[in-house]
C-alpha cells in the first residue's frame, strides 16, 4: 500500500500527515476500526499536520465511532460512540481543533462535521442541538444562494447566421 509506505517510511514529508488520513480512510472501508482509529489519531497528533488534515481526519474518528456504533444494535455502548463521534464533529465545527489563534477553520470540512453532527444529534435523541446545528449551518451559509441561471449573460454581438 503506498499510502502506508509514505506514512511509515517517509516521516519528513508534506505528505506524511496525508498519507495516514488515507490510510485511515482505507482501514474504515474495510471495517479495520481499530487501525482506521490508530491512523486518523495519529494525524491529529502530527506537528505538521495543518487543520484541513487534522479536520478530515477528526471527521473520520468521528466515522470510525459511527460505524462501531452501528455494530453494537440499541446499547449504552452504541450510545456512548455516538456520542463520541458527535464530539468530534463539534470540535471541527467550533473551532476546537484549532491550535493558534492564527489558523482559521476549514469551511468545507466544517461543514462536513456540521452536516454529520446534525445526524448524529438526531439518532441520539438531541432535538436542541440539532436544530443548533442546522441553524448555525444556515447563518454561516453564504448567502443569497449562487444560482448561475439567473446571472445576466454577457451581451456580446451575435454575427448573422449564413445562410
Amino acid at each position: 500500500n503506498h499510502y502506508e509506505r509514505v506514512a511509515m517510511e517517509m516521516t519528513n514529508s508534506p505528505l506524511n500527515a496525508a498519507a495516514w488520513g488515507r490510510l485511515g480512510d482505507c482501514r474504515l472501508q474495510l471495517g479495520e476500526y481499530a487501525q482506521a482509529t490508530a491512523a486518523f489519531q495519529t494525524v491529529t497528533e502530527l506537528p505538521g499536520a495543518d487543520v484541513t488534515t487534522r479536520s478530515q481526519a477528526k471527521l473520520g474518528l468521528a466515522r470510525v465511532l459511527a460505524g462501531q456504533a452501528d455494530t453494537e444494535g440499541e446499547t449504552d455502548v452504541s450510545e456512548r460512540f455516538l456520542q463520541q463521534a458527535l464530539d468530534h464533529c463539534l470540535e471541527i465545527v467550533f473551532g476546537g481543533n484549532l491550535r493558534s489563534a492564527n489558523e482559521k477553520m476549514d469551511p468545507f470540512w466544517v461543514k462536513e462535521a456540521g452536516l454529520m453532527a446534525g445526524r448524529l444529534a438526531k439518532r441520539l435523541g438531541q432535538a436542541e442541538q440539532e436544530r443548533k446545528l442546522y441553524t448555525r449551518r444556515l447563518r454561516d451559509r453564504p448567502w443569497p444562494p449562487r444560482n448561475r441561471t439567473s446571472q445576466p449573460r454577457s451581451q456580446s454581438p451575435r454575427r448573422p447566421i449564413a445562410g
